[in-house]
């Protein structure tokens, strides 16, 4: 099952109208696939807290107003698109999040929608890239581009890479735009276990400052430290340059992986 399959099946999963076997064919790729498990967790917290507040037995104004609108507003929905469910990304959570986050944001929870979508801004691009490499390491080997790049950014940034950190050895490198920024992407390797190095010019990025109260000092550096599922991402600041190291393995301390030799 690809991400459109399962983006298609996603309401009737939620609404518990799937077959069985739609349903264990959904759940095995939402095991697998981030940015789906992304959109369930978010469609369904939503979801979730519309049907405890329609079930809500106050007889406040304020709560009896409160069921009319949702009540209202999800039967528009149904007859606006009462055949066919969108599916693409957007399309697929734009009707359901538009009603949901009015009527969730007079109550307190419209931190739901906004956390969701400035998590996949600010960190998703770079926890993709870094998956990309966990599951195909050799695409960063070339040894020539590997040597240009270190080249220029010695030379650019006079910024000295380590082949060797923490018993990791530097397996290549490359150009990337992520979040619209020019990107150079290191991967090291030891056995199984990879770590990314993302390097970027602090005139084309900057730390986002929610990490603030996430610092970290350990000798002259000061760490930024941003924990989520699966991937962790570590912010720092060498010279005129951002530095960001990744990883999915948890037993290591990326406070520890600092990819730069002493400046030239």
């Amino acid at each position: 099952m690809n991400c459109q399959d399962a983006l298609d099946l996603l309401y009737d999963i939620i609404d518990r109208e799937a077959s069985e076997i739609d349903a264990k064919q959904v759940k095995e790729h939402l095991e697998n696939c981030r940015d789906c498990f992304e959109v369930y967790r978010l469609e369904q917290s939503v979801q979730d807290f519309i049907n405890e507040k329609i079930k809500d037995t106050s007889d406040t104004p304020k709560a009896e107003e409160l069921k009319t609108k949702i009540l209202t507003r999800l039967d528009e929905i149904d007859r606006e698109n009462p055949n066919k469910r969108e599916t693409s990304f957007f399309r697929l959570t734009t009707r359901t999040l538009v009603a949901a986050a009015s009527l969730v944001i007079l109550i307190g929870a419209g931190f739901l929608i906004a956390a969701f979508y400035r998590h996949s801004d600010v960190y998703v691009p770079l926890e993709r890239a870094h998956w990309e490499v966990v599951e195909n390491p050799g695409s960063h080997q070339d040894r020539q581009t590997t040597a240009a790049l270190l080249a220029a950014i010695k030379e650019n940034h006079q910024f000295n890479i380590s082949d060797n950190v923490m018993n990791f050895s530097l397996l290549g490198a490359s150009n990337d735009e992520i979040m619209g920024a020019p990107m150079s992407h290191l991967v090291y390797g030891n056995g199984e276990k990879v770590v990314s190095v993302f390097l970027v010019s602090s005139s084309e990025f900057a730390i986002d400052p929610d990490l603030e109260g996430s610092r970290v000092i350990r000798g002259e550096i000061t760490f930024f430290d941003h924990n989520c599922r699966g991937c962790r991402l570590v912010y720092h600041i060498a010279g005129s340059l951002v530095v960001i190291t990744a990883t999915t393995d948890r037993d290591l301390d990326l406070l520890e992986f600092v990819p730069e030799l002493a400046a030239i």
